[in-house]
């Protein structure tokens, strides 16, 4: 392998054990095992699950197709029944299980079941018919149109259906009696993405607009001279607030102009054009309104690029050193000091053998990353440009041994976390460092390409199967060319217990993991007693005054005490509810473990948390600070809560007096596109998105389709009227009162503000979470997709 692989995938496979096709996961070896021969992966044996197939008759189904597992495009085994409706799966992981069942005519299903128990029986009801035209921005047929289900119950494995628009631009299959999102795209179009659509008894026909792509066209001009341009680059992009450019999905131009297309519904599309010798220039964020060419017109300064030197800690050049840019929009990812595989998001280059290195211009913040068998460095803009020449550090070198209890923890994931010591708000710089390591047989591990300066290191924990953390790590210092050693675990004792699940849970909740913490006392500042009827602005400048004098320092730094202190153990809760977490030290402890839904549609990472338990404990002093004699700590009760909504859903109705004392209501703007933006005054990042909302109103404002609603949770109705009429915000502007007076927002699902919803003629949620110039695109969207 070469050296510089930092990660091996292995998938394994055999008919007589599990593997990859059965949505077996093996936990990788270290690359270091690999190389040198000792990794072992060890195979296990399945469960069988058998079962067969009937209609709402209770006749067999042949031919139905049933396949098991959670995400769409996965190798999850698939297989058909039999005459008999049968069908078999002779290995799976066993425990609770999904399976997808269709079938021709019917309504297709999913079911969870239980692998190596008796055959199940799965019926399939009759089909609920879901017919859709797909139409371009005038209404006429769009004939070819790919339509693929992206999204049902909340769950992707969802490869049962796809189809082609005919020449009326028209599609039909049967489906189930709930809601399906849908994907729909052709080429020269803007694609469509998570359309929901139900399953109806009268086949009403659902009309799918899709707009044309988003054209940007521009000449690009020598800003001195006027002239045209004759080579220059036009990355794309994507993100209002946070550019993230596609340096990959650049495109050469000549001749002084260009045309690029979108076709992806991204919140906002933006360009970057580059041309050596030239600093780049960025757009703002590109909306769609139409099928207009947006035109984009860059006139480009001559710059210097970036270029300088790498020398090893000893003066001598550093040749070959990787050299990577790290910019708001083009993150840099390194795994274990080198290069990651992963890596493709960020200009690069490597050292000469005189150390020297060049990059294009730059007109934003950068932190140089800069990789090498000698050393690391890590140089903000401000610091190269004072000096471009990079003298590295040597790495550090991180050993240590894992204990599990009074054995020795082998085979065990290994997680460092570095801070980010470049986060700038809005021009933060994106540098993902992360570190994979495995404990050998006697519970050793070693890092030897580390970054000097703070890290934390833990045992990893796999919290769900696309989720992990780690528990009780340790703050560790690394310094240049030394060797530092921890100790983890082998401390304190075993703690047992289990999550109750409440009857009325929903079908397919799935338990996540949790966490135990140290309990500290929580003492407030002393608020001086007419802190609820000060403003914010004097709230900010009494805090500001408080922190600085003597008094609030020492509360500050006892605070900051006390948080160092306390010790953090993570767990996984087992499907059963049941849990157990090793190495707990002495101490009293508040134990929390959520409970979430599938992730909807295409929908990364878990769904929307619905419930919430929490257990205080106390562990005992014990003998040697150590036990291996588990201690029960009883039951945690699972609190579900209200669910989140969801787009699609119906916005709750809500009836309030604006700010004026005049009467208001969602229902005052059925059948409009309506901007809901729940907010205070007191509320910094509310105030911010100030210039974002009155954008939205300035375009959109006279629209007679179009209505803004401001929901305030301030405690008197004067600050957002004076607020409003100080900065000329003309929409209308509702009040709450405090947030624990009203239950609007509970019903919203909000749990923290500015959240800002769109909400569409029909009352059903549009999107959510709303914020920056994204809220323009979505409104702008929207709008462009009515009939």
């Amino acid at each position: 392998m070469p050296p510089e692989m930092t990660r091996v995938g292995i998938d394994l496979s055999h008919p007589d054990y599990l593997g990859k096709e059965s949505g077996e996961r093996y936990a990788l070896p270290d690359v270091a095992q690999l190389r040198d021969a000792s990794a072992v992966l060890v195979m296990k044996k399945g469960v069988a699950l058998s079962g067969r197939v009937l209609d709402s008759d209770g006749k067999p189904v042949a031919g139905a197709q049933v396949a098991y597992g959670f995400e769409r495009g996965s190798s999850y085994p698939k297989t058909k029944t039999a005459d008999d409706g049968s069908f078999t799966f002779k290995q799976t992981t066993g425990g609770e299980m999904q399976l997808l069942v269709s079938a021709n005519g019917l309504a297709p299903t999913l079911e969870r079941v239980a692998a190596g128990k008796e055959p199940v029986e799965i019926r399939l009801s009759p089909a609920r018919p879901i017919r859709g035209r797909v139409v371009n921005s005038a209404g006429k047929a769009v004939e070819g149109a790919s339509v693929v289900v992206s999204g049902w119950r909340g769950q992707r494995m969802l490869s049962f259906w796809s189809a082609r628009t005919d020449a009326d631009g028209r599609f039909a299959f049967d489906g189930p009696d709930d809601d399906v999102l849908f994907d729909v795209f052709k080429q020269g179009f803007m694609s469509r993405r998570n359309v929901l659509i139900k399953g109806s008894d009268d086949a009403q026909e659902h009309t799918i607009k899709l707009p044309a792509v988003m054209r940007v066209r521009g000449a690009v001009t020598d800003a001195n001279t006027g002239k045209p341009i004759e080579a220059f680059r036009v990355v794309p992009g994507f993100g209002a607030s946070h550019p993230i450019w596609n340096t990959r999905g650049g495109r050469p131009f000549t001749g002084g102009a260009y045309e690029m297309t979108f076709d992806e519904p991204h919140d906002a599309n933006v360009i970057r054009i580059e041309a050596d010798g030239y600093a780049p220039v960025a757009s703002e964020p590109l909306f769609t309104e139409g099928d207009t060419p947006i035109t984009f017109d860059a006139k480009l300064t001559k710059a210097t690029g970036i270029a300088g030197v790498v020398r090893t800690p000893d003066g001598k050049p550093a040749q070959g050193a990787t050299v990577l840019l790290a910019t708001p929009g083009s993150q840099v990812m390194t795994e274990n000091g080198r290069k990651s595989d992963s890596q493709n998001f960020s200009p690069e280059t490597r050292t000469a053998d005189d150390g020297r290195f060049a990059l294009p211009p730059q007109g934003e913040p950068y932190v140089l990353v800069v990789l090498h068998d000698g050393g690391c460095a890590e140089v903000p803009r401000a610091a190269f440009e004072k000096s471009p020449e990079i003298t590295l550090q040597p790495w550090g070198r991180l050993e240590g041994t894992v204990r599990i209890g009074s054995g020795v923890g082998a085979g065990e994931s290994i997680m460092i976390t570095v801070p980010d010591d470049f986060d700038g708000g809005a021009d933060r710089v994106r540098i993902f460092r992360q570190f994979r390591g495995k404990t050998d047989g006697n519970g050793r591990f070693v890092f030897d390409r580390v970054r000097p300066g703070a890290i934390q290191v833990g045992r990893q924990i796999a919290l769900t199967e696309m989720s992990y953390t780690a528990t009780d790590p340790r703050n560790v210092t690394i310094e240049a060319g030394k060797t530092t050693t921890v100790e983890l675990g082998g401390t304190g004792r075993p703690v047992v217990g289990r999550v109750a699940i409440p009857a009325d849970a929903p079908e397919g909740l799935v338990l996540g993991g949790g966490r135990a913490m140290t309990k500290t006392p929580q003492v407030a500042p002393p608020f001086p007693a007419d802190w609820k009827d000060m403003t914010g602005d004097a709230r900010k400048k009494w805090y500001a005054d408080w922190s600085a004098s003597d008094a609030g320092k020492a509360f500050v730094a006892a605070r900051e005490r006390e948080s160092n202190g306390r010790r953090s153990v993570a767990f996984a809760v087992q499907k059963d509810g049941t849990f157990r977490i090793d190495d707990v030290p002495a101490g009293l402890y508040e134990l929390t473990a959520d409970a979430h839904m599938p992730a909807a549609g295409n929908q990364c990472g878990p769904g929307d948390t619905i419930g919430t338990a929490t257990l205080a404990f106390t562990v005992p002093d014990m003998p040697g600070g150590r036990s291996d004699e588990p201690l029960d700590v009883g039951t945690a009760e699972l609190k579900l809560r209200a669910p989140a909504l969801k787009v699609g859903d119906v916005a709750p109705p809500f009836a309030v007096k604006t700010v004026d004392g005049k009467d208001v209501s969602l229902a005052d703007f059925k059948g409009k596109v309506v901007l809901v933006d729940f907010w205070a005054t007191w509320c910094g990042p509310c105030v911010a998105e100030t210039p974002n909302m009155k954008a939205v109103f300035d375009a959109f404002g006279k629209d007679a389709r179009f209505a803004m609603i401001g929901l305030s949770l301030d405690e008197k109705a004067d600050a957002p009227r004076d607020y409003a009429k100080k900065n000329g915000l003309g929409w209308t502007q509702g009040f709450l009162g405090e947030w624990s007076k009203t239950d609007v927002p509970a019903k919203y699902g909000v749990n923290g503000i500015p959240d800002i919803f769109l909400i569409g003629p029909d009352g059903k949620i549009l999107a959510k979470g709303l914020r920056g110039p994204g809220a323009k695109a979505a409104v702008a969207k929207a709008l462009a997709e009515l009939p």
